[in-house]
């Protein structure tokens, strides 16, 4: 979940904060380094009962991916974009349309993460109030 935990940094440090520990509250489980000799419980690749309950980093995996398509725009179009603020897992996301797919799939995906009731572990930074309305170079809104 590093990526997750780098991309949600960024968009913090982004929006003029500091991040102070990782984003994701995985109880100290890294998925890099789960397995033999890393510390684990076990020391196998065990699996977690079929009815244990949502896999979190999958949900936050997904949540992740659908943000990312959620925060896109058009840099080289000459039209107003990313005037649109959503629900976030601890900020509010800036986009272009609140009605597109990409959105709609993006906020049903933080609502499954929130009703799995998944730890995340929020940077204590100022969330923007406002959205960017700024389509960067790379083609994502601005947070």
């Amino acid at each position: 979940m590093k990526c997750l935990s780098c991309i949600l940094a960024s968009a913090a440090v982004a929006c003029g904060g500091v991040t102070t520990g990782p984003i994701l509250d995985d109880g100290g489980s890294d998925a890099t380094t789960d397995g033999p000799g890393s510390g684990g419980d076990s020391g196998t690749d065990a699996q977690p009962p079929a009815d244990a309950g949502p896999d979190c980093n999958k949900l936050l995996a997904d949540l992740e991916a659908k943000r990312e398509a959620a925060v896109q725009c058009c840099a080289t179009c000459d039209s107003l974009q990313c005037g649109t603020q959503v629900d976030g897992l601890c900020c509010p996301v800036t986009v272009t349309s609140a009605t597109s797919q990409a959105t709609k799939d993006y906020l049903a995906a933080l609502a499954a993460v929130r009703t799995a009731q998944c730890s995340v572990n929020c940077p204590n930074i100022a969330c923007s109030s406002q959205p960017s309305s700024v389509c960067q170079q790379d083609g994502t809104c601005k947070q």
